[in-house]
């Protein structure tokens, strides 16, 4: 994937109300994101935060959603929880999730889901980068081959695509 993308990739973990980067692979180019491996990263900003809330069953996602804080990272960061839930039945729709600068400013990411066996959501494939590289055709690219990549993990976990 980043290989393809020449763009960080990551996989991020749900541990408790937030997500956990496991592993990354930073992009080649000389601006790029960074992300540590441990990192604890808030589960509503960002793509792959994202993408694992909005895949977690609907009493899970209504439990933590309820015990969130939404603190202000950007002045793009979602802080109406209401919002927050419209834009997540559209990422459990989609298949995916895109965020622009709600962790950082300049900062944009796309992410989907990887599904166990069971069906349930067990990490999330991200990409990231500047966002002046995830716009347009680029940004449909990136979104194409991420959920091509988490649908091949999810089918190596014996898994499969995300259902709405």
């Amino acid at each position: 994937l980043r290989q393809a993308t020449r763009e960080t990739t990551t996989l991020y973990v749900l541990d408790g109300d937030e997500r956990v980067c496991v592993e990354r692979l930073e992009g080649p180019q000389n601006i790029r994101a960074v992300v540590r491996l441990g990192e604890r990263l808030p589960i509503y900003a960002g793509a792959g935060g994202k993408v694992l809330l909005a895949f977690l069953p609907p009493r899970a996602q209504q439990a933590t959603l309820a015990r969130l804080v939404l603190a202000r990272f950007t002045d793009k960061t979602i802080r109406n929880r209401a919002r927050l839930e419209r834009q997540l039945r559209t990422i459990r729709r989609q298949g995916y999730a895109t965020s622009v600068a709600e962790r950082f400013a300049g900062a944009s990411a796309v992410a989907a889901p990887v599904l166990g066996a069971d069906g349930a959501v067990i990490a999330a494939v991200n990409i990231s980068g500047p966002s002046d590289r995830f716009t347009g055709t680029r940004q449909a690219e990136y979104i194409r081959q991420v959920t091509r990549a988490a649908l091949a993990l999810s089918r190596a976990m014996g898994g499969g695509r995300a259902q709405p």
